[in-house]
């Protein structure tokens, strides 16, 4: 038995290069849920929005809803965005979504969980999943999220859990200047995904990792295996247009879509090698 345990953690085909990325709000984190008196990102939203924008926007804005959309791409329905007040006025919806969100993270939900409350079955996924990273350094994970990584970050944080490697958020977005449209950056489109892929390769390479037998794959980032978790139409999307694979986090059965993620082809036969070990 001990040298089953040796060819399944040193087999080539579990040492490649491989790539976890996950949306955030409402797969991770129940950001839609709101603590007694307090906000869900929508209502952050409208009320950001009615506060530059007026009521009409507002409640033109709630009507819809933010519909998995980055910042840019909500304030595109009310304002031309190559328009002057563009820029400002995204940047004040951001600061004041944000501002309202963040005062109430911790707050108590029903039954004495602060918000936001993650998703049934990811807190102990991800112990999982970062005990097979322990042993298995080619494993990477990012965050693919329209939302903001600080946020993100303090969510993590108040649930006591290890960041992903990567955080590619709307903040990464505001960071570049690539002149493209917003239809080319934002999911579905897979920009996010090859900067994490790439990223993923460069990080290898730079920690000493043994990439002898997958240098092919390290020189050409694209073809990393990668799995990308979510729970809109969009996340499919970008995993189709990635060539990755994808498991859905159903809003109504969250730890059976956990444990579709556990048993996934990217992530089943490391989780098992874990629990082998453990054994």
């Amino acid at each position: 038995m001990a040298v089953a345990h040796g060819n399944l953690l040193h087999s080539s085909s579990h040492e490649e290069p491989r790539l976890l990325t996950l949306d955030f709000d409402g797969t991770l984190a129940l950001t839609s849920q709101k603590p007694p008196g307090g906000h869900d990102v929508n209502d952050a939203y409208g009320e950001a929005i009615g506060e530059r924008l007026g009521a009409a926007s507002q409640v033109a804005f709630m009507h819809r809803g933010h519909d998995h959309e980055m910042p840019a791409e909500i304030l595109e329905r009310f304002i031309d965005a190559s328009s002057e007040e563009f820029k400002d006025t995204v940047e004040y919806v951001v600061r004041r979504k944000l501002e309202i969100l963040t005062t109430q993270m911790g707050d108590p939900l029903p039954g004495g969980d602060g918000w936001p409350r993650p998703t049934d079955g990811f807190v102990a996924f991800w112990e999982d999943f970062n005990g097979v990273k322990a042993i298995r350094p080619n494993i990477g994970s990012a965050i693919i999220s329209a939302g903001h990584t600080k946020f993100q970050q303090r969510a993590f944080d108040m649930w006591g859990l290890p960041y992903p490697d990567m955080f590619y958020t709307d903040d990464t977005l505001g960071q570049l200047a690539l002149d493209l449209p917003l239809e080319l950056q934002a999911k579905p489109a897979s920009l996010m995904m090859e900067l994490a892929k790439s990223s993923w390769a460069y990080a290898l390479k730079h920690k000493g990792y043994d990439l002898a037998s997958h240098i092919q794959t390290i020189e050409n980032p694209s073809l990393i295996p990668a799995l990308h978790v979510g729970d809109a139409d969009k996340d499919r999307q970008l995993a189709e247009k990635s060539g990755a694979d994808f498991v859905l986090i159903d809003e109504l059965e969250q730890a059976a879509s956990w444990q579709k993620v556990r048993t996934s082809r990217l992530l089943a036969p490391l989780m098992l090698s874990e629990v082998i070990l453990d054994a």
